[in-house]
């Protein structure tokens, strides 16, 4: 359970101590990752290790960052890169009208009931009412719009012979959480400090988010994602997520997971709510006017980034 009251001036001391950089902004940054450890997840600790400082520096889609502690160890690393979601509702809509309708056309084939014809398609068409009276023609008419539906949605593969394209309701431009993970050697310096959160929770919203506030700034998205690797039995990693970072699991909105993130769950938040927790978040910890890492008035220029509107979630 985290606390409620703010921290003393000793720890906001401490903290201010915490920076954030771009990992190849400095060449020691790369011998600093082999003291980085994290007995959770050994593949994340070997991903920055291993891979990091080269796909960093080569330009590759996925930008990693640091954050060191007072000491100039790494705490924590976090990576993000851009990504799309979309609303596959429209496209569940038209696959499901178009099986149906098929369905339909085959038992007309194996001269079924009309009347039961004439309930079905009754059944694929919005509203209610009596059901009208459909010959023949009428029914294929009506398999031929749903499979043109079916078609647009796929994409034509006669216009398109090199390209699959999926058509969606709505797309969202997004940025991903690709890693984020923190160092146990760091864990202990910081559980000292008696701050009452943990480190990640708290490099979260005072670096992460700000972050990519600066990123949503210059390019506009509306939505951050993770896939979650919990293997763990009580789903401790989800639910870190959802209660200390705020992420959902979204039940309206798509994702492309590509392999690697087969076996993760997706979670994902609108931007403009993460402020607001932001601000909870922060409001917590300042009470009075000392503010020795500035966070007030960055907070006021990270709302002003999101234009925060609406109640959305």
């Amino acid at each position: 359970m985290v606390n409620s009251y703010p921290i003393t001036k000793k720890q906001r001391a401490v903290l201010a101590g915490f920076t954030c950089e771009r990992l190849t902004a400095n060449e020691h940054n790369q011998r600093l990752t082999w003291s980085f450890f994290c007995r959770r997840n050994v593949g994340l600790s070997r991903k920055l290790q291993d891979d990091a400082w080269y796909e960093d520096r080569e330009g590759q889609p996925v930008v990693y960052y640091i954050v060191k502690d007072p000491k100039g160890q790494i705490a924590l690393y976090f990576s993000l890169k851009c990504g799309v979601l979309f609303n596959p509702d429209y496209v569940r809509e038209v696959m499901d009208r178009y099986d149906r309708s098929k369905e339909l056309m085959a038992a007309l084939r194996e001269e079924e009931s009309v009347e039961w014809a004439r309930d079905y398609v009754e059944s694929l068409r919005s509203g209610s009412g009596t059901v009208p009276i459909l010959d023949k023609m009428e029914l294929q008419a009506h398999f031929a719009d749903a499979k043109a539906e079916k078609r647009d949605i796929l994409g034509d593969k006669k216009s398109e012979p090199n390209r699959r394209m999926i058509r969606v309701d709505e797309a969202f431009p997004a940025i991903e959480l690709v890693h984020f993970c923190v160092n146990d050697w760091a864990r202990k310096d910081w559980q000292a400090l008696g701050m009452g959160r943990s480190l990640g929770e708290t490099m979260f919203w005072h670096f992460v988010v700000p972050k990519i506030a600066e990123i949503n700034a210059l390019i506009g998205c509306e939505y951050v994602y993770l896939f979650a690797a919990d293997s763990s039995r009580d789903g401790t990693l989800i639910n870190y997520y959802e209660n200390a970072l705020h992420f959902d699991r979204m039940k309206h909105i798509g994702a492309i997971k590509p392999l690697y993130d087969f076996y993760c769950v997706f979670m994902a938040k609108r931007l403009h709510r993460l402020s607001d927790y932001r601000k909870y978040f922060l409001d917590r910890d300042l009470c009075d006017s000392e503010d020795p890492l500035g966070l007030e008035d960055y907070r006021q220029d990270f709302f002003d980034n999101f234009n925060i509107t609406g109640d959305l979630v």
